[in-house]
């Protein structure tokens, strides 16, 4: 399956879309979206196939979804969010929530197995709509809290008690 024939899915769908050709600087095809959230706007998911496994997964591919959060916090921050992301890994039906500390930002990133064909069946194509729903639906769902700590509004206690 091509990315542009997930696009073309998500088109018929009303998603806003951009696909990317591959070049020198980045060397993978890539598929952006506008996430459909109802809290947050403007979220970016990027979904490209992973590189490496292709010699291992000979009829499947690897799409992965990824999405940097546009939250900045400064390092004293980071232990209270690592600490919050740990917390929502556990629970949420999707992987997940991560904190790149070199240079502080925060992302999400999952990963679905994909048949290796050249036409994608009907099936496949629901089942990865369904994840970017899924993906949207985290998002409304953990996103202020993650901004809560990120932007020092509120403790990771405070925050704690907001999640149960």
């Amino acid at each position: 399956m091509k990315l542009l024939d997930f696009k073309e899915y998500l088109d018929k769908d009303n998603f806003t879309t951009k696909y990317y050709e591959h070049t020198k600087e980045l060397p993978f095809d890539r598929l952006n979206l506008i996430l459909p959230l109802k809290k947050q706007s403007n979220l970016v998911l990027e979904m490209l196939y992973t590189p490496g496994l292709a010699g291992i997964l000979k009829d499947f591919k690897l799409l992965q979804y990824f999405v940097r959060l546009p939250l900045e916090f400064d390092a004293q921050t980071l232990e209270p969010i690592k600490s919050l992301i740990f917390k929502l890994n556990m629970g949420i039906p999707l992987m997940g929530f991560g904190v790149n500390e070199d240079d502080l930002y925060i992302y999400f990133k999952s990963v679905t197995m994909v048949p290796n064909t050249n036409q994608a069946s009907e099936d496949t194509l629901r089942v990865l709509i369904e994840n970017v729903y899924m993906i949207g639906f985290i998002f409304d769902t953990f996103y202020e809290l993650i901004e809560n700590i990120a932007t020092g509004k509120k403790t990771l206690e405070e925050t704690l008690k907001d999640l149960t």
